[in-house]
């Protein structure tokens, strides 16, 4: 039988995961800082593979509403399809041995890895199957559907047959899950996901279940909305804010901590069991530390299941031993959350995007142009047709060559409401100059953002702008340092 953990090296290293009172700041990656996401909070992981690829000058093709599903097409005719993170050189065999948890525990098992004993139990079997499974593996058990993500429907530490059979009623019954996985519970207190791409390591993140820190004034209640306040600003986390509900409830009640309750300076509370950022949970970077036993493990892994080109790896690390780690693999997803490793809650968010690119179209690169890390594409414009239904795919415009550097912010004159061939008019000759910007009608005045390839473009825009205005000069001109969209647009 193969043990739960692996071996502990000989040679004595650094502590992979040393605790900190004061985890460092986080350090996003700036092509992708959160003014330049925005359009993609709640879709990072295709929004931001897409846009890497728009700004290479690769040809970028939405397939679906919500840019799940996407084609990327290089100038030699190469195509690959997406669905979220998830590249076609991963094949459906693997991503449904990766979905099914009970399927991908044999294949990892088989290739040598630390992972769980494990067990299929079927919705229905009955107590006295569910009891006898239970006696051969061993308490303390995961229960938990035998497919599903982020955390949903799974129980850990389970030390009773009762707390079994209420859990084990609690998925077939309630949430009318037909196949749950019974496993040993992994001994570890440190949670890691690795990203692997390709047979390489993109990232790591000790990721740490929902959690509040006291500062002896806010209760439990007020430092949970204060936390969701501070994860809305992460493009990633903004997605998962802590909800008080029936988990959160039952540690609060072990804690005998209410939720009126002020929490001492430098108290942490426990809020769940489970660290998926989608339930509250913290990230922290730990890519640089990372024990190269855990890496190597984690690639072997993704490549024990076969034509997986990419995935996340979730690893149990027993720390507790000091500088020796001991760990195991839970699970792997071969469709991953990049933004969990672009944004983490502290240290350095990895440049996912490039490292996927890099991969997929070794071929390309960035530009290089300066004015490239704050040129995006309209999301909304994009889906549009999409959502509407008139169309079965759109691809983008090609990025421009120059990447629009020359850019302005004019303020007219205020004047009626600007007519339909006016706007008509403004749009035709944005597009025939390839000028990016949006025009737009304020309190007392027009306020008019391009960009341009270059200054005489910047002109002959603004001179149109100035018969529209009765040969009228803006009242002031500055230099426009924001993110620019590609596309003109005129606002109501």
């Amino acid at each position: 039988m193969l043990s739960n953990e692996s071996a502990c090296p000989a040679a004595e290293q650094d502590a992979a995961f040393p605790p900190s009172e004061a985890p460092p700041a986080p350090e996003w990656p700036h092509p992708f800082r959160p003014e330049v996401i925005r359009p993609g909070f709640g879709r990072i992981s295709s929004y931001a593979i897409a846009l890497e690829a728009w700004r290479r000058g690769l040809q970028v093709t939405a397939l679906s509403s919500g840019l799940y599903t996407y084609r990327i097409t290089d100038s030699n005719g190469r195509a690959v399809v997406f669905n979220g993170s998830r590249p076609s050189m991963t094949s459906k065999r693997a991503t449904t041995i990766a979905r099914d948890k009970h399927a991908a525990n044999r294949y990892l098992r088989d290739a040598g890895l630390p992972v769980a004993m494990a067990e299929r139990v079927t919705a229905g079997e009955g107590p006295a199957r569910l009891k006898a499974i239970a006696e051969k593996l061993t308490y303390p058990l995961v229960i938990k559907p035998a497919t599903g993500s982020q955390g949903r429907g799974v129980f850990t530490n389970i030390e009773t047959f009762t707390e079994l059979r209420d859990y084990y009623h609690h998925l077939t019954s309630v949430l009318g899950v037909r196949n749950v996985v019974l496993e040993t519970q992994l001994s570890g207190e440190t949670e890691i996901r690795v990203l692997v791409i390709n047979g390489r390591i993109a990232g790591a993140v000790h990721r740490v279940p929902a959690n509040v820190v006291g500062d002896g004034r806010a209760t439990v209640s007020e430092l949970i909305e204060q936390k969701n306040i501070e994860r809305s600003r992460n493009p990633f986390l903004s997605s998962g804010p802590i909800v008080v509900d029936r988990e959160v409830e039952e540690h609060l009640q072990a804690a005998d901590v209410a939720l009126d309750r002020v929490l001492p300076a430098g108290h942490r509370l426990q809020l769940r069991s489970i660290s998926n950022a989608s339930a509250g949970g913290d990230s922290i970077d730990v890519t640089d530390t990372l024990p190269e036993e855990i890496g190597l493990d984690c690639v072997r892994a993704v490549a024990s299941i076969p034509d997986m080109f990419c995935a996340g790896v979730d690893v149990l690390v027993d720390t507790r031993s000091g500088a020796c780690t001991r760990h195991s693999i839970v699970e792997i997803n071969a469709t991953p959350q990049i933004g969990l490793n672009m944004y983490p809650s502290h240290g350095k968010g990895r440049d996912v995007p490039k490292m996927w690119l890099d991969e997929c179209f070794p071929d390309s690169a960035r530009s290089g142009h300066l004015a490239e890390e704050s040129l995006t594409f309209s999301y909304r414009q994009l889906v549009a047709p999409l959502r509407a239904g008139v169309a079965s795919e759109v691809t983008l415009a090609a990025i421009p060559p120059s990447r629009l550097p020359c850019r302005h912010i004019y303020n007219f004159p205020d004047r009626a409401r600007l007519t339909t061939a006016e706007r008509r008019r403004l749009e035709k000759r944005a597009l025939d100059l390839g000028i990016a910007g949006r025009i737009k009608q304020e309190q007392t005045s027009f306020k008019l953002t391009i960009a341009a390839d270059d200054h005489d473009d910047c002109r002959a825009f603004e001179t149109v702008v100035r018969t529209i205005f009765d040969d009228r000069e803006p009242e002031s001109v500055k230099p426009w340092t924001g993110i620019v969209r590609h596309g003109f647009t005129v606002l109501s």
